[in-house]
């Protein structure tokens, strides 16, 4: 039986199928930036809360940030990459999406 509640179209329109096309783009995303890290980056930030990085920090758009908080946030993204290649996940993301990656 089909769905025609216009509600029920409007939130699948409007919050479901444009939520799935942001998590199928931000998988791309963490699988590019877990590769890139394993590649060429890990050497580059030592696990260590006292080595900050230089890139204008303090400012009002940019905080601190160590070689551990970067080594943090990489142990994160792996896994939430864990939880997104989990059995069937990424199938069930990506059926309501529309575009094409």
């Amino acid at each position: 039986m089909p769905i025609t509640d216009a509600r029920a179209i409007n939130y699948a329109t409007t919050t479901i199928r444009p939520l799935c096309e942001r998590i199928r783009r931000l998988k791309v995303e963490i699988d590019q930036a877990v590769n890139r890290w394993f590649i060429d980056q890990a050497a580059l930030f030592p696990n260590d809360s006292g080595a900050t990085l230089s890139d204008r920090a303090g400012s009002p758009t940019n905080s601190v940030i160590t070689g551990a908080d970067v080594t943090n946030v990489v142990t994160q993204l792996m896994a939430l990459q864990t939880l997104l290649n989990g059995g069937g996940v990424a199938a069930v993301i990506e059926k309501p999406c529309i575009n094409p990656l």
